[in-house]
């Protein structure tokens, strides 16, 4: 049965994850994670994700309304378009009539943003009546997400009206003033993509340096994402490495830290939320991938 954004599926689609969801099912990384992210670099929440294998997380040819002086930082609800065909508009459109939604399918989308969400739309980079937001939906966006935001692989219109709306952060890959159409929603709260980076529902976005960042939440190995600091984020337990000293209950003992000077000035130490200590690649590896 086909059906748009099934909690089963969700939770299907990110078994990793074992803590607090979403009514709909997508994983609730804790508010104080996202404000830690918000204090922080690309290249330092890109890295360590880098180094474990997720390559296809980041994407930068994007345009950005909203300025670059405070990353934008959210739980991504992602939608998925295709080119209109009459048998599969009519399909599409009778699963989300018996849903009970309401409006055409970006509608559909920005009805169930909640505070701290950001949009996370593949309108297959159709600009040209591929116009997902305007200044209406923007101002639904804002009233429904606080501080959040959107990611259009597509176009925007009512620029001068969007600009407007305090705080508003959209990164998006042309402008028209046509409205929208000749479009079909494929699927709701599933895998997506922006450009080259793969995103999944629940993965935290992080616009800013240049570019947007899918961060995959705790599953690329918790315990050393800078942002989910050493115990990783709650209810996920990290792996500790092969022939690690562990305490009388088998848990994971970390290694002693060295001094930023005793270890080459390239590693700096800041606090996490909870008062520990964060262990973050510094500038001087960055610049050697």
């Amino acid at each position: 049965m086909i059906s748009f954004a099934r909690k089963e599926d969700i939770i299907a689609l990110t078994p990793r994850w074992k803590g607090e969801r979403f009514p709909d099912g997508r994983p609730k990384v804790a508010d104080k994670y996202l404000e830690k992210m918000r204090t922080m670099t690309l290249e330092e929440l890109w890295k360590p994700i880098f180094l474990k294998g997720y390559e296809s997380q980041f994407e930068g040819d994007l345009r950005l309304m909203g300025g670059d002086d405070k990353p934008l930082v959210g739980r991504a609800v992602t939608c998925t378009f295709v080119p209109t065909r009459p048998d599969l508009y009519d399909t599409m459109k009778a699963v989300g009539d018996s849903e009970g939604r309401a409006g055409n399918f970006n509608q559909w989308v920005i009805d169930s943003l909640v505070e701290g969400d950001v949009v996370v739309a593949d309108m297959y980079d159709k600009i040209y009546k591929g116009t997902f937001i305007g200044g209406n939906l923007t101002t639904a966006i804002k009233t429904r997400t606080k501080n959040g935001g959107a990611v259009i692989w597509g176009g925007i219109r009512d620029v001068q009206q969007m600009r407007e709306i305090d705080g508003i952060k959209v990164y998006y890959r042309g402008i028209d003033p046509t409205p929208i159409r000749d479009f079909v929603m494929k699927d709701f709260n599933y895998v997506t993509r922006i450009g080259k980076a793969t995103v999944l529902p629940g993965d935290i976005v992080y616009g800013g340096g240049g570019g947007v960042l899918s961060h995959p939440r705790p599953s690329a190995r918790p315990g050393r994402s800078a942002a989910s600091g050493p115990g990783g984020v709650p209810g996920v337990r990290p792996h500790p490495p092969a022939g690690a000293a562990q305490d009388e209950k088998g848990l994971h003992l970390p290694e002693p830290r060295l001094p930023v000077s005793a270890q080459g000035g390239d590693a700096p130490q800041l606090p996490d939320p909870g008062g520990r200590r964060l262990h973050l690649a510094g500038r001087a590896h960055r610049r050697r991938l």
